[in-house]
């Protein structure tokens, strides 16, 4: 949930939202939307199994997060809770940097250079689409260019990619 302003302007919209962080910033987040934001739906990768039921999430978004895994089991990890926690038929919408570093699966920043890309895990949009292939139909996979007079040829190398699919 970062600095919690998706979060917060997604209130306005669900029923019930609940916010994940890989990283601590709960206290951020009360101060910014204290009065807006059930503090209950606010979990971490440990509380989320037991606040969230499986398979009742209607959709789930996540903006500027996969990036900032720090190994490819994290991402694995949310893959897979994102497959438990997503009802059928539910959508999700998930950004993450793009490899172009090498031409591996993925690619992690070494810790010394975070704090240059403020970004440390980087994924070949193929390893992505097959993962969330493995249970859900792809509606949209791109290369999300804030700049986007590139082609993708001359991407810079921390171009953002997003996938949109359907549990099936």
């Amino acid at each position: 949930y970062g600095g919690g302003r998706i979060l917060n302007a997604s209130h306005s919209m669900f029923k019930n939202v609940y916010g994940i962080d890989v990283h601590e910033c709960k206290k951020r987040v009360v101060k910014l939307a204290p009065n807006q934001i059930n503090l209950n739906n606010l979990c971490n990768m440990e509380s989320i199994e037991e606040i969230v039921e499986n398979n009742s999430l209607d959709l789930v978004y996540s903006f500027i997060v996969f990036q900032h895994f720090d190994d490819i089991r994290t991402f694995q990890y949310y893959v897979n809770l994102i497959k438990r926690k997503l009802k059928k038929g539910g959508l999700f919408n998930i950004f993450y940097g793009v490899n172009r570093y090498n031409n591996e699966d993925f690619y992690v920043m070494p810790k010394e250079n975070i704090q240059e890309r403020g970004s440390s895990l980087f994924i070949k949009p193929e390893f992505v689409q097959n993962a969330f292939s493995e249970y859900s139909s792809i509606l949209e996979h791109k290369i999300a260019s804030k700049k986007p007079w590139f082609s993708p040829e001359e991407m810079p190398s921390n171009s953002q990619a997003y996938i949109v699919g359907k549990k099936i």
